[in-house]
């Protein structure tokens, strides 16, 4: 009997072990699925990042330590075995105009619980980016702060999509001169911006038979003309910041000039006439402007202001073209 029992143990021992075994066999192919599955969301999510160029980051504040993800260090265009591992690892690649509202960003998120969303540019071996950040920090009990974890997306596409956007509401498509949408937008905060020891003189341009132009040499000499116009305009203002050229429509242009008086308006005219009279515009000979010129009186509406220097250009046509005259 005893015997017996003892292979009966053995036996049970054994189907125990067995089933042990089994148990731990079963258990490793479950963990190795999850590993897996893991290792593909992991993968999935790697793909996702890179195709919305994005990355991650930490930042461990009280170490001064900073974690890059492989997506981020693609942004930056650097190599993981760069190691970046600080702070200033990081600032070094922020465009040097954006740098101090960066770093006073993140600040005021710190210390007054601001969000941290920027974007802001930084520089690259293959130039400069855009890019869109947004961080949370956490803080222990007693308010001081531990970690920040962030995301960074390259936004650059955006961004100078939205650039050129606005370059095409602003800038007339041909000449590259201020649009009339421009001018309506602007021009109350041009008015206010006027020192006080200066004044606004606005002046219409028109070309000179310029009909004439297009029916004899064709519009594309046409259009060249009238780049070529606004090239020398741009030139003679391009050192004065406060001056601005306008295409107002077809050959007709306004030229926004801050200027002390009369006197000087009207001799910074006459060197652009002088320039255009001189110019050589793809072999057409005696290219001439007409100019109306006005000050712009305290408080006058603007439109006023138009229909006063519109009727100065009509003088200075009816008088003979290539004039400049005043009202």
């Amino acid at each position: 009997m005893r015997k017996e029992a003892i292979e009966i143990t053995l036996l049970l021992l054994f189907i125990l072990i067995i089933f042990v075994i089994i148990i731990v066999i079963v258990l490793i192919k479950h963990i190795n699925g999850l590993n897996q599955k893991r290792e593909e969301t992991i993968q999935l999510l790697y793909q996702a990042q890179s195709i919305a160029n994005m990355g991650t980051w930490k930042y461990d504040i009280n170490a001064d330590i900073l974690e890059w993800n492989d997506e981020t260090y693609t942004i930056f265009e650097r190599e993981i075995t760069d190691k970046i591992k600080h702070e200033c690892h990081f600032l070094k690649y922020i465009h040097e105009d954006d740098l101090e509202h960066v770093k006073s960003a993140y600040l005021a998120h710190l210390l007054e619980n601001k969000p941290y969303l920027i974007t802001h540019r930084i520089v690259t071996s293959s130039g400069i980016k855009y890019v869109e950040q947004k961080c949370k920090t956490f803080f222990d009990s007693e308010g001081k702060a531990l970690v920040s974890h962030g995301i960074i997306q390259n936004v650059t596409d955006t961004i100078t999509e939205k650039i050129e956007l606005n370059k095409k509401l602003v800038y007339d498509e041909l000449t590259q001169a201020y649009n009339r949408f421009f001018f309506n937008k602007n021009i109350d905060i041009i008015i206010k911006q006027i020192n006080p020891l200066q004044q606004l003189g606005l002046v219409m341009i028109d070309i000179d038979f310029f009909k004439k132009v297009n029916d004899i040499h064709g519009h594309d000499i046409g259009d060249h003309l009238l780049k070529s116009l606004t090239n020398i305009v741009q030139s003679y203002i391009k050192s004065r910041e406060r001056d601005y050229y306008i295409r107002w429509g077809g050959d007709e242009f306004i030229l926004l000039l801050e200027v002390p008086n009369r006197k000087i308006l009207m001799s910074v005219l006459a060197k652009i006439q002088k320039e255009i009279r001189l110019h050589n515009f793809r072999g057409i000979q005696n290219i001439t402007c007409s100019f109306g010129a006005v000050l712009y009186h305290e408080n006058e509406n603007i439109e006023d202001t138009i229909i006063r220097a519109d009727k100065a250009l009509y003088k200075a046509k009816e008088n003979g073209r290539n004039r400049i005259e005043f009202l």
